[in-house]
């Protein structure tokens, strides 16, 4: 099944077409070959590179970003993830490089986030007021309801829910992406797909709640 039509059935589920219709496409920073730290003269992997930068770049980091709350975090992650994916040799890159950079950015951002709030939760206590950093959530711009709702789900679902709606991954790809059992991942995705319809249901009066 084609992500797109993963959306409709979702959508036919708990009446999202209009909301989907709304999330618009997403401005980011272009990114530079050398992010991922590849030599000059490697011309097949900066070939590779630049197909998944023109194809891949922009869902990842909204993907990343939409797991995490944190654009701005999501783009750095991403960035820092192609680094690790292109060093590895071809014979050990992931099948799906693609998912792969999502989970594995999705974790880097959301380790950045703990130890940020860490010591925010530090400074607090000492007293001291640290150097005013921009707001994560405020970052991510203005956000449809259906991206605030993915946002309030566990992190486990959030990130299953992402790597199945926007990145077409089948239930044994996910299980096999995240190391975890088929069964894991159709309790979590049915819990958020639940979730996701209480959410975005249409009130009587025609009112998403």
């Amino acid at each position: 099944m084609g992500t797109a039509a993963h959306w409709e059935n979702l959508a036919a589920d708990v009446n999202l077409s209009a909301l989907l219709e709304r999330r618009g496409n997403v401005t980011m920073t272009e990114p530079s070959l050398d992010a991922a730290g590849l030599p000059p003269d490697a011309t097949a992997e900066r070939a590779a590179l630049v197909a998944f930068l023109r194809d891949e770049y922009p869902k990842v980091v909204a993907s990343v970003a939409l797991a995490t709350g944190d654009r701005q975090g999501a783009e750095d992650a991403v960035q820092d993830a192609l680094a690790q994916l292109w060093s590895r040799a071809n014979d050990h890159r992931p099948d799906n490089p693609a998912a792969w950079v999502t989970v594995v950015a999705s974790n880097m951002a959301r380790s950045t986030r703990r130890r940020r709030g860490a010591e925010a939760r530090a400074y607090q206590r000492s007293g001291v007021t640290p150097e005013s950093t921009p707001d994560p959530a405020a970052a991510v711009g203005e956000a449809t309801d259906i991206d605030r709702t993915l946002r309030n789900l566990p992190a486990k679902q959030r990130q299953i829910a992402v790597l199945y709606y926007v990145h077409d991954l089948s239930v044994a790809e996910i299980a096999a992406t995240l190391g975890i059992h088929d069964g894991t991942v159709k309790t979590q995705l049915s819990r958020a797909r639940t979730a996701l319809a209480e959410k975005l249901a249409p009130s009587p009066e025609g009112h998403e709640r």
